[in-house]
């Protein structure tokens, strides 16, 4: 069994479809979030993700902004009587998430598909997207290892840390950009960041304790690929976004 961390796939399920190809139904991947918006195919991605048993996907900036629209939208759908403040309240809070995720981070695709979807399968994304862990510590071939998508705000100890345990501080986590941060004994994995491949070789940026794996596909450019860090030897392999 091999363990595998990818991230960032942005909704292209051609590149993740030609990782799945290299790997067994033994192995182990985890996921560092953005597996929507940007890309054509963010609910199939996401409804990949979450039904095959050899994924564990931690939460990225675009599952929160999906997660905190639906719950704004879910809010003002279901207004309870009040106060014309708090009514207000709910639409400032609802349109604010409709700025961030459809206008500025090209969410309007994903939610297009996910409204094509039975209510009970949109329910069962909402809970997963609200479910899903932040944080990830575990330890292959003698190496401890933190995956979080953008900064690890707080290590507990403990394999996770949810959504749910640190909502109140969750921008640290899937929206920070801290480069090259330390963890003292342990390797950081993120994404969120796109490496700098403008000015080097086309591969992931490491010194050794940190890696950024995001390769660029929420630029939907024939120089994006997905990348795959094997967590048993440090190997890396790249997987092109061919258009």
């Amino acid at each position: 069994m091999a363990t595998y961390v990818i991230s960032d796939i942005h909704s292209h399920l051609s590149v993740l479809e030609d990782f799945l190809k290299d790997i067994t139904e033994e192995d182990r991947v985890i996921c560092l979030g953005d597996t929507i918006d940007k890309g054509p195919d963010g609910i199939r991605v996401l409804n990949l993700i979450r039904n095959d048993p050899r994924f564990t996907l931690l939460m990225g900036n675009h599952e929160l902004m999906m997660l905190q629209f639906l719950m704004a939208e879910y809010n003002l759908q279901h207004l309870p009587k009040g106060s014309l403040t708090t009514r207000l309240l709910y639409l400032k809070a609802y349109k604010e998430m409709e700025m961030l995720w459809l206008d500025w981070n090209d969410g309007m695709g994903t939610l297009r598909d996910f409204q094509k979807l039975s209510a009970e399968e949109q329910n069962d994304i909402h809970l997963y997207l609200y479910n899903l862990p932040v944080l990830m510590q575990l330890e292959v071939n003698h190496r401890q290892f933190v995956l979080v998508h953008s900064y690890p705000a707080r290590i507990a100890d403990r394999p996770y840390l949810y959504y749910e345990e640190v909502k109140d501080h969750i921008n640290d986590f899937v929206w920070a950009r801290d480069p090259y941060c330390k963890v003292e004994g342990k390797i950081v994995v993120v994404g969120h960041t796109i490496v700098q491949y403008e000015f080097r070789k086309n591969e992931v940026e490491t010194d050794g304790e940190w890696y950024d794996i995001d390769m660029g596909l929420a630029m939907n450019s024939p120089r994006s690929a997905l990348a795959a860090l094997k967590l048993d030897d440090l190997s890396v392999r790249y997987y092109p976004l061919v258009k």
